[in-house]
């Protein structure tokens, strides 16, 4: 295998088959399929999506993309036939995938090879010279909505998309497509609108700006027929920001009948009306002197920004307007602003973690939907870092202004078996209440003397002594109502006993402005959690990153010497006030994960109390290019949900295991499969593979 001296990434996607092609040129059984010199199978890819651009080249497939792809290769059969069982695994699937280009160490020629591959089953409408035009789909958000979108299309607008260079037009000249999908249309299952005649005039790192439509010019909006479409299109990522679509669904014959014409956009100058812009400017400038609470410096800056805009505004159209508020909308979001002092903590020298920007926004999410959120994971993965970099994000961990009960890590002891230890106890021989040292009781004391700071409490190694002991009245009045959240201290019949009582009462409430985090070790110096535990947190086991990537912020920038602006408990709530109802398609498939789980494993399944969290967690999910909601569904399954998959292999046969091809199979993938418009499902299909692996070799998952 060749070795890549350098790297580069053409920042595409691209969608392919096996070529199988041998050396000669011509098709054969096993074409394309190589034995490498370590004895390892890779093949090579077909790309149908770049007309002519990978013609001369070849795209190989090496063996550990192989070995991701789910393919277990038997290295005792003879060449031939391990050849020949590839062949078969890779003839009835499709590909999407990254290139990446490099030179080689041998010879010093350009050397070109997948990642990032994402394979899936061909479409029924499949053929094999079908060349694919992508379209990059636009997802309704709180910033974006259908007029918005089509006024960009008409007027040259900026709109956020993740990869803007995945825009292209098929080969035959026709202008590019673009498809918007509203929340509706998402709930329902439908693909959205498709728009055909766009004209894309540039892209920056997150946005495409469109053409202005010339007067002679319309785009047609077409209705796509989501049964026919989906019998050829296919999603490129998770976030769903893409599709690929077979040229030929594209061309007028079948363009009419796959997604029928229902109105055209441009054409027609526009009048200017500056008056209403001024009143929809003014309203985004006052949104955005909320943006930082307490932060005086940052909300003079936004009332600057804020006259600006009003000013600029009056110069307008009332299309261009809409265009202003469309591309500044998400800077005046609090929750990005957040979002970004968490990222620039977690990567700065100060903290130096390597981790995935979706689990940054995930555990942000969970800690702001869920009072109990648990990280788990490998000892030295930088759980705790974690948390502590997103209270510094928070600005309640005071480095430099002295001591602060707002942040407080308690590390766990394995000697611990009752909340006494955690609280503290009431001394009745010498009429005193003795506080436990972790600070836990100062910190629920200050909380309800400051109900607008933000408190954060981390229970460090949480599963050191066993969590059901220790923290018992927590996991029971979490659940109740937040005027109802008492824990008891000691019996009330003693409390004009205590010299201390004034400070000290016997019951203390547990506020709203609190929120607990636990980290977990997975060893043996540890306990397994409990169902009671699981069905009351968000539980989050963090990704490795590849070390390699490591070595790519070995230049990190120092944490700005100032605290981050303070935010305060009511503008956090701000951020998870959002309400929405699963929809029957979700409702559905959560029903039918319940039932196939309760048949294998009868005490275990989806309660109320899960549901409902679920649906808390996903209703207030920010969305980012690669935070969708499709991703944050996923990662509700492998959280909530996967967990609990735990047991012997008797028991959990049905539901998960590798068939003959080790391919991961089973009841729980399946429902997946069937699914894959609610998401792809990549981080639940890895909890899955990791659990029929530990079933395969322990006879046992955890």
């Amino acid at each position: 295998m060749d070795v890549n001296q350098t790297q580069t990434k053409p920042g595409k996607r691209y969608i392919g088959i096996w070529d199988n092609h041998d050396q000669s040129g011509d098709p054969s059984e096993t074409g394309g399929i190589i034995i490498d010199t370590y004895g390892g199978l890779m093949f090579i890819l077909r790309v149908l999506n770049d007309s002519g651009k990978f013609d001369d080249k070849r795209i190989n497939v090496y063996p550990q993309e192989v070995k991701n792809l789910g393919y277990r290769d038997d290295r005792r059969r003879s060449s031939e036939n391990r050849k020949r069982k590839l062949a078969e695994f890779l003839s009835k699937l499709i590909f999407i995938f990254d290139v990446e280009a490099g030179k080689s160490l041998k010879n010093g020629q350009d050397n070109f090879f997948a990642q990032n591959i994402q394979r899936l089953p061909r479409n029924n409408d499949f053929e094999i010279d079908d060349q694919f035009v992508t379209i990059p789909v636009f997802h309704e958000t709180d910033n974006l909505d259908q007029q918005k979108f089509e006024d960009a299309l008409v007027d040259g607008g900026s709109v956020a998309f993740p990869v803007p260079s995945l825009i292209s037009a098929t080969s035959e000249g026709f202008g590019a497509f673009a498809v918007f999908q509203s929340k509706q249309q998402h709930g329902q299952g439908e693909f959205g609108t498709l728009y055909d005649g766009v004209s894309v005039k540039d892209a920056d790192d997150d946005h495409i700006i469109f053409q202005e439509s010339a007067n002679q010019r319309q785009i047609h909006v077409r209705n796509i027929d989501s049964a026919k479409w989906s019998e050829g299109q296919y999603s490129g990522d998770e976030a769903q920001s893409l599709m690929f679509v077979p040229e030929r669904y594209l061309k007028s014959k079948l363009l009419n009948e796959y997604a029928k014409q229902t109105g055209n956009l441009g054409g027609v100058a526009k009048k200017t009306a500056p008056k209403p812009i001024v009143k929809e400017v003014k309203k985004a400038a006052t949104k955005s002197q909320k943006v930082v609470n307490k932060a005086p410096k940052a909300v003079a800056k936004h009332e600057q920004a804020a006259k600006e805009n009003v000013a600029v505004a009056k110069k307008m159209t009332t299309r261009q307007a809409t265009r202003n508020v469309v591309s500044e909308a998400p800077k005046q979001n609090q929750e990005l602003d957040l979002i970004r002092r968490f990222r620039e903590t977690v990567n700065s020298k100060e903290y130096g973690l390597t981790l995935y920007d979706n689990d940054l926004i995930n555990f942000h999410n969970s800690v702001k939907t869920n009072l109990l959120t648990i990280l788990t994971g490998l000892s030295g993965t930088g759980k705790s870092k974690i948390v502590t970099a997103y209270a510094e994000a928070l600005g309640i961990l005071r480095r430099h202004n002295g001591q602060s009960n707002q942040f407080n890590m308690i590390s766990i002891r394995p000697s611990w078996n009752d909340d006494a230890d955690l609280l503290g106890y009431a001394d009745t021989l010498n009429n005193n209440y003795r506080p436990a040292d972790s600070g836990l009781l100062e910190t629920l004391i200050d909380a309800n003397h400051n109900p607008d700071k933000l408190y954060l409490v981390v229970f460090d190694e949480m599963n050191l002594a066993r969590v059901e002991h220790y923290f018992s009245q927590f996991l029971s009045v979490l659940e109740r109502r937040p005027e109802d959240r008492l824990i008891t201290l000691y019996s009330k019949n003693i409390e004009p006993r205590l010299y201390n009582s004034d400070k000290y009462p016997s019951h203390i409430l547990v506020p709203e402005n609190v929120r607990f985090v636990g980290t977990m070790n997975v060893d043996e110096s540890t306990f397994q959690m409990s169902d009671k535990l699981i069905d009351r947190s968000n539980t989050i086991s963090l990704r490795m990153v590849p070390f390699k990537d490591r070595k790519a912020m070995a230049q990190r920038p120092s944490l700005k010497k100032e605290d981050f602006p303070e935010i305060s408990d009511h503008a956090y709530k701000d951020m998870a006030d959002s309400s929405r109802s699963l929809t029957s398609t979700e409702l559905d498939f959560f029903w039918r994960l319940n039932t196939s789980i309760n048949d294998s494993l009868p005490d275990v399944g989806i309660s109320w109390r899960t549901l409902d969290s679920i649906e808390d967690f996903l209703a207030n999910a920010p969305t980012t290019a690669d935070y969708t909601a499709e991703v944050a569904f996923d990662y509700q399954v492998a959280q909530r949900i996967l967990p609990k998959i735990r047991g012997t292999r008797e028991m959990l046969e049905e539901l998960i295991h590798f068939d003959r091809q080790g391919e991961l199979a089973g009841e729980l993938v399946d429902i997946l499969n069937q699914s894959s418009k609610l998401s792809a499902f990549p981080l639940s299909r890895n909890v899955l593979k990791r659990k029929a692996k530990e079933l395969q070799v322990n006879g046992f998952a955890r």
